[in-house]
């Protein structure tokens, strides 16, 4: 999502429409979930908020579809005013994602205050578990953590078969990276959805 004003509400109704269309496209080939970053200065002000209401209901998307991603800094720059914020987004039924788990102070004393569906797993560690078991630990102990927590984990940075293999067998649930795919165009995205929805059909 940009930052600037009449761009935020264009990137909102956007990628809500975009799932809206996507699960149309594939039909009974499944739900697609769209993951959107949101800054510090969208969380904070009330438009956000207002923007995503008017949108759900104008897109009739069902809400758990989309995924709010924010990062641990963006936290703590206003911890009293984030928790609120963050509550009246789920409250409409908005998925809420913790980007770049671990690189922040904050996450272990308040990650049981924020209703967070989904942890990612910062690409640093994931990239460096292999060869240095201090990092393996950490992972070993986040994914534990989100596992207590009813919390799902995604891995960031995922390049190896290696990786894969290691986080599937530590519990991870879900995976993103280059091995899986590099960034798409939406029109080829698109087309990617529609190959789905025909395989699954048939």
């Amino acid at each position: 999502l940009s930052d600037h004003g009449n761009e935020r509400v264009a990137d909102i109704r956007t990628a809500l429409q975009q799932i809206r269309r996507w699960n149309e496209l594939a039909s009974d080939g499944g739900r697609f979930l769209l993951s959107v970053n949101v800054s510090a200065r969208q969380l904070m002000t009330g438009e956000l908020l207002d923007e995503l209401t008017h949108w759900l209901d104008a897109a009739a998307v069902d809400p758990g579809l989309l995924k709010l991603e924010v990062t641990e800094s963006l936290l703590m720059e206003d911890f009293e005013r984030a928790e609120q914020m963050l509550a009246r987004i789920k409250a409409l039924g908005v998925q809420l994602a913790l980007d770049d788990f671990g690189t922040g102070f904050s996450s272990l004393s308040y990650l049981h205050r924020f209703a967070f569906d989904s942890l990612k797993l910062d690409r640093i560690f994931v990239q460096s578990m292999l060869e240095n078991r201090q990092t393996l630990q950490i992972v070993k102990s986040v994914i534990a953590l989100a596992q207590s927590l009813n919390i799902e984990t995604i891995a960031e940075g995922v390049e190896t078969e290696a990786q894969a293999t290691l986080l599937q067998g530590l519990g991870c649930d879900y995976f993103q990276g280059f091995l899986f795919g590099r960034p798409l165009a939406v029109e080829v995205a698109t087309e990617r959805v529609c190959e789905i929805g025909r395989r699954l059909v048939s």
